[in-house]
């Protein structure tokens, strides 16, 4: 097909699409690739990327083009298929259908920072929302915000968005001058993060005062003198509150990264990270008493630096690690750990924005919960 014709071949019915939207294949969420690619290309066709009676790719274009299997892109066109979104006929294809008003009750755009959509636990909090959304009937469109060097917001990409109506927008983790723009919107407007100063219609944020809480006491009645904290993007309050109880503590702030692969990059600048200042501290003869890392790949990373050290868990060393479902490290022993649900929080943070969207009474602050479990790694 000659460049021309694939770039307006979605404006006719019935042609080929050769091209894909931008759809990424994450292989550490926990959610399935045919989900996630039967996710992306939901999104194309409610959002025009794909007009009705354009037929898909082929199943051998989508294996090849994003790196999966024939099995993950037949289960993914048969997701497609299951809520009439695309028939499947031979010698055809995959054609998209006419939607009419079927699943078209609203818009909801989410808008988030770059650096807030690359863990495990954002994206797949981000993609289960998304999922939850569409299966209600919204069409949901993820905004990400980029920002320069001199750390302003580019919201060229917002602003692109805000031109067409759009009945409730959700801000994840957004910056204050993101806030503020869109508080100035006539439409609802929920924040999801961490800052109790948010201008917003809802608030919605995680409450891990009693984690933190169980974890704390738990170091006084042990007698924790010393704890190594590791977290990922910015300074954590838990460190704050061990020293509030005398224990001394030694911080690790592994910097927000953005890219391909970045998982593994994390994970292995938090193992070198954590490896080199317990070097530092053995020989300065103040070795921790207790490592906290506060990010699963981090939890990953720090524990490699224990092995690598030869530091026996919980013999020289205990640890309390992070730990999103689905992205557990494998151990012999059961972990101490805070333990976080990402699908949960997307069902929190969906049951908020359909409770706005019908019309119900939902409160101005909504909370998920961060659970404390310990371990054999870090005993009661």
């Amino acid at each position: 097909m000659k460049q021309n014709d694939a770039e307006t071949s979605a404006t006719h019915r019935g042609k080929y699409e050769t091209r894909l939207p931008p759809l990424s294949i994450d292989r550490y969420m926990r959610v399935s690739l045919s989900e996630q690619v039967a996710d992306g290309l939901r999104r194309a066709i409610l959002d025009g990327f794909y007009k009705p009676g354009d037929v898909l790719p082929p199943l051998g274009a989508l294996t090849s083009q994003l790196d999966v299997s024939l099995r993950v892109a037949r289960d993914a066109i048969q997701r497609l298929s299951r809520e009439n979104l695309v028939m499947v006929r031979p010698r055809v294809g995959c054609r998209v259908l006419h939607q009419n008003a079927k699943c078209r009750h609203g818009r909801v755009l989410a808008v988030a920072g770059v650096e807030n959509m690359t863990s495990y636990y954002h994206s797949v909090l981000l993609l289960e929302l998304g999922r939850l959304m569409t299966q209600a009937g919204y069409l949901f469109e993820l905004v990400p915000l980029f920002k320069s060097k001199s750390g302003r917001v580019d919201f060229a990409p917002l602003t692109d968005k805000l031109r067409s109506p759009i009945n409730i927008v959700m801000g994840y983790h957004p910056p204050a001058s993101v806030s503020r723009r869109l508080t100035g919107l006539a439409v609802p407007y929920v924040a999801v993060g961490s800052s109790s100063k948010m201008r917003c219609t809802t608030y919605v944020r995680g409450d891990g005062t009693n984690a933190r809480k169980i974890f704390v006491d738990a170091c006084v009645r042990r007698d924790v003198r010393r704890a190594l904290v590791a977290v990922y993007g910015c300074r954590h309050s838990l460190g704050d509150e061990l020293e509030l109880k005398g224990v001394d503590v030694e911080r690790i702030v592994i910097p927000v990264k953005f890219g391909l692969k970045v998982g593994e990059r994390l994970e292995r600048e938090s193992m070198e990270a954590v490896a080199s200042r317990l070097v530092e501290m053995r020989e300065d003869n103040r070795p921790p008493d207790v490592i906290c890392a506060g990010d699963d790949f981090i939890t990953r990373g720090a524990l490699a630096a224990c092995e690598h050290l030869g530091m026996r868990i919980p013999e020289d060393v205990e640890f309390v690690g992070s730990v999103n479902d689905g992205a557990a490290p494998a151990m012999p022993l059961s972990m101490a750990c805070f333990r976080h649900d990402p699908v949960a929080t997307a069902k929190t943070v969906a049951k908020t924005l359909l409770g706005h969207l019908r019309g119900n009474r939902v409160p101005h602050d909504v909370f998920f919960k961060t659970e404390f479990a310990f371990g054999d790694t870090f005993r009661e």
